[in-house]
């Protein structure tokens, strides 16, 4: 049956079946609920297709005619699954207003009226908390997995248990906890995942990036790349190519990491993304920075400023990166450039921390700016899993002093970056699971 039609689960008829094997009327049902039998009648047949049974009046004979439990059959339940993929898939386009509409033509929420089979009502409610976090209401799908039981879970709900735990600690920024659940959605082995196992992958690495841990972030975000549909109008694949992008960038693989964003960029430009617009060129002013093309660098990020709002955290960010491009270019700039910025930022106590470690990088021949990076700047970065920015200002740092003759210092901060590289490829921790490494330029083409 196509899953466009509209499909009713078959409450009125199981009512109907529970009440005439203990004997009683549609008059009997009809004095219960303080209703008229001719009502009840119009339910059975559907004929009034906003008078079928509510939650309450199917909760309330459920208890009455001693309904335990309705298992639907096989083609009932093929038929619900069916209604309920065709609804998540409209959730993960971003369509909420179809899939709101779908899930009032389906009365998708009926499985929950009576005491159906426990592993529908589960997986109903694994793909409401989808609906509800792409509604933004992540407080409710919250409340709702915290009421979750996983030891009555199937291998199915556990995944989709697990993936939904990952994404709202996503939401909190808990990207820790986050990789955890990700890796047990992925542990589940769940095989009816194959259309959307792309979005799992793609999740690990964006935990692994926020977490500093580039090179396993690769690893995921390749993954999801083999198995990603690049089709015309998603703009999937142009997340997908910013992230890989900037992990790219940070391991030095500049001429992947240039693919990729001229990849986004025009992907972004087709689809009139300005948000990915904005990101592509910032990002490739960042690019050019590590190239050493200082003065286009400093042109992607006067073209990114355009597409962004003044004040916000991408703003601040191009702005940041704009000032120590001027650091590493020796402007005579950069003073004018931090006063105005440190005046931007007084609502941000992260980009107040960093416009002001900018003044200490400029200021390095000031033995109190030297130590204020490497006992408070450094320190706030790894607490944070920044370590591509203390890469940036130990670069600096062994510039200006080899070019001062302090090989001593030199060779200290060398020797320090070697150790914050070493987070980059494992991270700050140990992980009990190895790795199968990323293929990098061996599995791309160099081709630009």
């Amino acid at each position: 049956m196509n899953p466009e039609q509209r499909l009713k689960l078959p409450i009125a008829q199981i009512i109907k079946e529970a009440y005439e094997r203990k004997g009683l009327t549609q008059k009997d049902i009809a004095a219960h609920l303080k209703c008229t039998a001719k009502k009840i009648k119009l339910i059975e047949i559907e004929e009034n297709a906003g008078d079928l049974y509510s939650k309450e009046q199917a909760e309330n004979l459920a208890e009455l005619l001693d309904i335990n439990e309705v298992v639907l059959d096989k083609i009932e339940a093929k038929l619900y699954k069916v209604r309920l993929s065709h609804w998540r898939e409209k959730i993960n386009q971003g369509k909420l207003g179809s899939a709101a509409k779908l899930l009032e033509d389906y009365s998708l929420d009926e499985i929950t009226y009576l005491p159906f089979d426990i592993n529908l009502v589960i997986l109903y409610k694994m793909f409401y908390v989808k609906f509800l976090m792409a509604q933004r209401k992540y407080d409710l799908a919250d409340e709702l997995l915290s009421q979750a039981d996983i030891s009555k879970m199937s291998t199915e709900n556990k995944y989709h248990y697990f993936y939904n735990k990952g994404s709202l600690n996503i939401y909190h920024k808990r990207y820790d906890a986050a990789l955890k659940y990700y890796t047990n959605a992925y542990e589940t082995s769940f095989n009816d995942e194959r259309d959307y196992r792309h979005m799992l992958h793609f999740n690990l690495g964006l935990c692994y990036s926020r977490m500093g841990m580039c090179f396993r972030a690769i690893n995921s975000l390749e993954k999801a790349d083999n198995l990603v549909k690049r089709e015309a109008g998603s703009p999937f694949p142009m997340f997908l190519d910013n992230s890989l992008a900037m992990n790219y960038m940070r391991i030095g693989e500049l001429h992947l990491a240039k693919k990729r964003l001229v990849d986004c960029l025009r992907h972004a430009e087709d689809l009139r993304n300005e948000k990915y617009i904005g990101r592509a060129m910032h990002n490739l002013g960042c690019l050019c920075i590590k190239e050493k093309e200082y003065n286009r660098a400093l042109d992607y990020f006067d073209k990114a400023n355009m597409f962004m709002e003044q004040g916000d955290d991408e703003y601040l960010e191009n702005l940041y990166y704009r000032i120590l491009c001027l650091i590493m270019m020796k402007s005579p700039l950069p003073g004018a450039e931090l006063t105005r910025a440190k005046s931007i930022s007084e609502e941000s106590d992260n980009y107040q921390f960093l416009f002001n470690s900018l003044s200490h990088l400029l200021a390095l021949e000031q033995v109190f700016s030297s130590k204020y990076i490497e006992s408070e700047t450094i320190p706030y970065l790894i607490e944070r899993h920044e370590y591509y920015r203390i890469m940036e200002y130990y670069e600096v740092m062994e510039s200006f002093f080899t070019e001062n003759d302090n090989k001593a210092k030199a060779s200290e901060i060398k020797l320090a970056s070697y150790d914050i590289y070493k987070k980059i490829t494992q991270g700050d921790r140990v992980y009990e699971k190895e790795i199968d490494w990323p293929m990098l330029a061996f599995n791309h083409d160099n081709g630009f």
